[in-house]
């Protein structure tokens, strides 16, 4: 509080308490001397004149009932028969509440971490096509794997200045979409096809986790032939905590500017499969996984690294609901080369092994491609909170 505030301030006090103390000096308080305890009022920030405004107007209360002074005009003016109403706040140039945009996004799948996370941008990878010709016996065989998003996203509470530790929702992100596994070979489709639409919100407090996220996606699974019907409700949660290297990136290597994070989350994934279709792993029942979905990730900043980066990911989830029959499994660990500085082109080599996510089918393949990542988010690390 500055000089000239703790001067009003007393003064205010000060006249307060002498009217509620003494009402002879209550009784001789011109209205010149009750307009500039208001001016003065006007100087005290939101909170002071919030702890000012009962004794305040309380003062002006018994003031009106008084007789007026030779020195005042008959009646009190209307602009002074309330605190609030004299202090006027000064004009203030606010940064507008939150910050939304819209994001067209191609990405290789619904990535297994929120896409608003701190390092949203190294935790997914790009779309995957390949195209090979059998030229023995001429037939063309494309593989394509993605997923197309329309992202929502934004900051909220910009102009939070309450309690830092209080939990509040301070970035969110919708993305509807489609996510395909593909495969088109001899004028046959195959593979799988997912409407999905999911919801992220990063929730800042205080404690020893910080920011959390959280994430609820909707899914419609279905085949090519759309006998499939399968619906599910995947929910995910994911702490960030740098001080125990979770959830965030730190440098790992100065003089080879590497760069390492990882990323764990508790998930769990409801399924209700009203037709199997062409999956033969599925069964005709409810399906509820819990377990674990992570993704780690190391790249490099400087060198002649710089292009290269390496990831993996690893799901485990069993069947709460038939814990002796069925889990996921799932392990995919590789390394892109960019094409272009930003990353958006690279090549990928990969492993995977394992239960895919939905469809239970069993995967054991390397992969050599392209990958294609269109758009970006803005991460709720680049506006301060």
């Amino acid at each position: 509080m500055t000089g000239k505030s703790i001067g009003i301030w007393g003064f205010i006090l000060t006249a307060v308490l002498g009217a509620i103390a003494q009402p002879s000096w209550a009784k001789e308080l011109s209205q010149q001397d009750l307009q500039d305890l208001l001016r003065g009022y006007s100087e005290l920030s939101p909170k002071e004149r919030a702890e000012l405004k009962g004794p305040v107007e309380a003062a002006l209360a018994r003031l009106k009932k008084k007789p007026a002074s030779p020195r005042a005009p008959a009646a009190l003016p209307v602009d002074v028969r309330s605190a609030n109403a004299a202090a006027t706040p000064k004009a203030i140039d606010i940064k507008k509440d939150n910050d939304i945009k819209t994001e067209f996004l191609i990405r290789e799948s619904y990535a297994p971490i929120a896409y608003i996370t701190l390092d949203g941008d190294l935790s997914d990878n790009g779309a995957s096509f390949t195209y090979t010709r059998n030229l023995a016996n001429k037939f063309d065989t494309f593989v394509g794997k993605g997923a197309v998003l329309m992202a929502v996203h934004g900051n909220t509470n910009l102009n939070y200045t309450g309690d830092p530790n209080k939990a509040r929702m301070t970035y969110f992100n919708f993305a509807p979409g489609i996510e395909f596994d593909t495969t088109l070979s001899k004028g046959t489709m195959t593979g799988s096809i997912s409407a999905m639409a999911g919801f992220e919100a990063e929730i800042q407090g205080g404690g020893p986790i910080p920011m959390q996220y959280l994430r609820t996606n909707a899914t419609y699974t279905t085949d090519y032939d759309q006998q499939a019907r399968i619906y599910g409700l995947e929910s995910m949660w994911q702490p960030w905590a740098p001080d125990w290297f979770i959830g965030s990136s730190f440098r790992a290597n100065e003089a080879l500017g590497m760069w390492v994070s990882f990323f764990p989350t508790l998930a769990s994934d409801y399924y209700r499969v009203e037709n199997a279709g062409t999956f033969d792993q599925l069964k005709n029942r409810d399906y509820l996984w819990a377990g674990t979905k992570m993704s780690g990730n190391v790249w490099f900043d400087k060198g002649f690294l710089k292009p290269f980066s390496f990831y993996l990911r690893y799901y485990y989830l069993y069947d709460v609901l038939h814990p002796s029959h069925n889990e996921v499994n799932y392990f995919q660990g590789g390394m892109k080369y960019k094409l272009t500085p930003d990353g958006r082109i690279a090549l990928d080599f990969r492993y995977t092994n394992g239960t895919t996510l939905r469809t239970l089918n069993w995967k054991n393949e390397f992969y050599t491609g392209l990958t294609v990542k269109i758009g970006e988010l803005q991460t709720s690390g680049d506006v301060p909170k």
